[in-house]
């Protein structure tokens, strides 16, 4: 997955306008609407873009929108 699929994945999970920009370094607390119930609909949202589900190990530790990319790409 592209990283602007990602962002856009992202954007349209939170119902953020298409002009919010996403950078790799910016953690999840900058963006708004990612809180615990975003994160989980962002995973899901993920997991059915890509036929899988990322191992919870994986994705513990994850707290910018670069690293998150980096599991998906």
């Amino acid at each position: 997955m592209s990283f602007e699929h990602l962002c856009t994945l992202v954007r349209r999970t939170l119902e953020l306008p298409d002009e919010f920009e996403l950078l790799p370094d910016m953690p999840f607390s900058e963006v708004p609407g990612w809180d615990s119930l975003g994160w989980v609909n962002i995973l899901n949202a993920i997991s059915g873009s890509i036929d899988g589900e990322l191992p919870l190990e994986d994705i513990v530790d994850v707290e910018t929108i670069g690293q998150l990319h980096k599991l998906v790409a």
